[in-house]
């Protein structure tokens, strides 16, 4: 795990300083070269960067906390995906009393948490799970073109997006060593008639990508569409659940 900032500083002056069919760009170089960047420096030298976040970490949990057993896993970053924590608020938690980090094997769900493997059992009101990069593509469907099955490892893909000999598809499919939502939203850029909400684009100049905001507080079960009329969206599963007095475990299962 990496602490960075929430919101970027350079980001924040060019914006002010430059006018928006400039900055909006610029902007965007920055994050995209700053990333391939980062990747770059923790690939070719692991163990100096294992070392440095060790040390942030460090000073930013509480005096004798376990960082080996909890924060310290066993593979190099970016042999699996970093997690950022933007201004450190979940060290911060932890530091207030308010977050407890447990690392073990997962025994199995019972109907009031989790049973560990150790025979811990972890009461819980909301399990939010997490699961990596194992994905399944186009979630599991079986394409046919006039009547023959595609077989997708045969087929190119253009801009991550269309697939070879399939007409009328499209796909949205996030970066695997970058923010998964990044890669989506420019793959909005391609929906036809798609503009971003006015506040987005005044803030982000003319190059600014599409947001869904509009999905907010939508009734569950709503029929709706986003920017496009031939684009549908994903109803929300169910109604927004207050956190204050829950007992929620983040779950992260790893390989």
């Amino acid at each position: 795990m990496a602490s960075l900032p929430a919101a970027n500083p350079l980001a924040n002056v060019l914006r002010k300083v430059l006018p928006k069919r400039l900055s909006g760009p610029l902007v965007r170089w920055i994050f995209a070269l700053g990333t391939l960047a980062s990747f770059t420096l923790f690939r070719r030298w692991p163990k100096v960067v294992k070392a440095s976040l060790r040390r942030d970490l460090t000073r930013r949990l509480p005096d004798g906390y376990d960082v080996d057993t909890h924060f310290t896993p066993p593979y190099d970053p970016w042999d699996q995906r970093l997690c950022v924590v933007p201004d450190g608020d979940l060290f911060t938690a932890i530091r207030r009393g308010e977050v407890s980090v447990v690392t073990d094997h997962i025994e199995s769900f019972t109907e009031t948490g989790i049973t560990l493997r150790s025979g811990e059992t972890l009461e819980a009101d909301i399990v939010v799970t997490a699961t990596g990069l194992e994905l399944l593509f186009a979630g599991g469907m079986t394409l046919r073109v006039d009547g023959e099955d595609v077989n997708l490892p045969d087929k190119l893909t253009y801009k991550g997006m269309m697939l070879e000999d399939v007409p009328n598809l499209a796909l949205a499919i996030g970066y695997t060593n970058a923010s998964w939502t990044l890669k989506c939203e420019l793959t909005c850029q391609y929906v036809p008639g798609a503009q971003p909400p006015a506040h987005r684009r005044a803030a982000a100049g003319d190059a600014a990508q599409p947001r869904f905001d509009d999905l907010a507080g939508a009734p569950v079960g709503s029929d709706l569409r986003l920017h496009h009329p031939g684009v549908r969206s994903i109803p929300p599963t169910g109604h927004p659940v207050p956190l204050a007095g829950t007992r929620t475990i983040c779950v992260t299962i790893a390989r």
